[in-house]
């Protein structure tokens, strides 16, 4: 759940208090998370996601996030010593527990709901006995939508996070790669080619045929040593297995940009990137407002969306990044440098959500403040 803001405070995030600067707790662990761009709208969520698992599976490892630079790069602190794959293997155990509210009942979109269809969907769903697991499937419905807004155009129609890129052109489906994601069973062709992949870097490992559990198992934390220690090398064909959510600026293709028609080739992606970005999403709720359903993060207008993000420099824990990420000065028009320094954010990320034809992106982010800066002649 996150921290709530302190009206008193002009919106400061509970625990964290001005001008205060987290130095290295002692006794903590360090990594360096070399494949989390502060660019890229996937590599965000996906550190989100991280952060949310870690917490499932570790808690007592109390997960914090700091950003070091520019050039900018995020930062893993732990209060325990844990080596890069233990920290893949808790990560990939928090994912695993935190799976069980990802369905939908045979939906494959939001908007395949009607308003009262999704209002009954939230009543059935949020009838667990379990707390925990009703706390989650709240968080993850709350992210979604809201049967109180309904599409300006089309009133019988919901009204989505704008984080859904997806609604089933060319056959993505948003609600159906959330549960695809959160079940975590590719085919056993997109292991195995894995398993010949790692056979070749390591010849010794063909003398271990391991359980198809521990394949499975030991595939996925390889995929997440990749996505987060490592330089994003798109190795994984998401043609195999159709998982993206279109979070990544990569996969915008215009035709008009390359010398041949890109929409043979197979779309490449990070497998590991896109499982932990579908973690996060119960981390960027909505609510309904005036002007209709809002999104945690997203400023609106004149019909153009864009999501923007902080970039910190104190160790925060999810629960503080929650609270930064409901700021409203991280929504507003120019996300005023004096305020929002104050709480220990160096820069501000902001990427466009746009729509090519019928396919919808994001677009590379841009550095609001050092942009800013650039302009104005104050630096670089």
């Amino acid at each position: 759940m996150a921290a709530p803001l302190d009206r008193a405070g002009g919106g400061r995030p509970a625990g964290l208090r001005p001008n205060e600067e987290a130095g290295d707790r002692a006794g903590t662990t360090a990594h360096e998370l070399r494949g989390l761009a502060p660019d890229n709208l996937l590599a965000f969520l996906a550190l989100l996601g991280l952060l949310r698992a870690l917490e499932a599976a570790r808690s007592d490892w109390q997960p914090r996030v700091c950003w070091q630079g520019p050039p900018w790069r995020a930062w893993l602190h732990l209060a325990q010593p844990a080596e890069q794959a233990e920290i893949a293997a808790a990560t990939r155990e928090g994912l695993e527990r935190l799976a069980a509210p990802v369905s939908f009942d045979g939906r494959k979109n939001i908007t395949d709901f009607s308003p009262a269809e999704f209002r009954e969907f939230c009543v059935q769903a949020l009838s667990a006995a379990d707390p925990e697991l009703l706390r989650q499937r709240a968080a993850l419905l709350a992210a979604l939508a809201s049967d109180a807004c309904t599409s300006p155009r089309e009133p019988d129609r919901l009204d989505t996070t704008l984080l859904c890129a997806a609604f089933g052109q060319g056959h993505q489906h948003f609600l159906e790669r959330l549960e695809r994601l959160a079940e975590a069973k590719p085919p056993a062709g997109v292991v195995q080619a894995g398993k010949r992949r790692r056979r070749r870097q390591s010849p010794a490992a063909a003398d271990e045929p391991p359980r198809s559990g521990d394949r499975l198992r030991g595939w996925w934390e390889d995929r997440l040593l990749r996505a987060l220690f490592s330089p994003w090398t798109y190795e994984d064909n998401a043609k195999l297995w159709p998982v993206s959510l279109r979070w990544d600026p990569a996969e915008n293709r215009q035709y008009a940009l390359r010398f041949g028609d890109p929409s043979p080739e197979p779309i490449m992606t990070m497998f590991g990137a896109q499982r932990l970005a579908a973690c996060a999403v119960p981390v960027l709720p909505t609510a309904p407002a005036k002007a209709g359903l809002q999104t945690t993060g997203f400023l609106v207008r004149k019909g153009q969306a864009a999501m923007s993000w902080p970039l910190w420099s104190p160790q925060l824990s999810l629960v503080a990044i929650s609270a930064l990420l409901r700021h409203p000065d991280l929504v507003s028009e120019t996300a005023p440098r004096e305020r929002l320094a104050a709480y220990g954010v160096v820069e501000v990320m902001r990427a466009r959500r746009v729509r090519v034809g019928r396919q919808i992106h994001f677009e590379l982010a841009r550095p609001l403040w050092g942009l800013q800066a650039a302009l104005s002649g104050d630096g670089t």
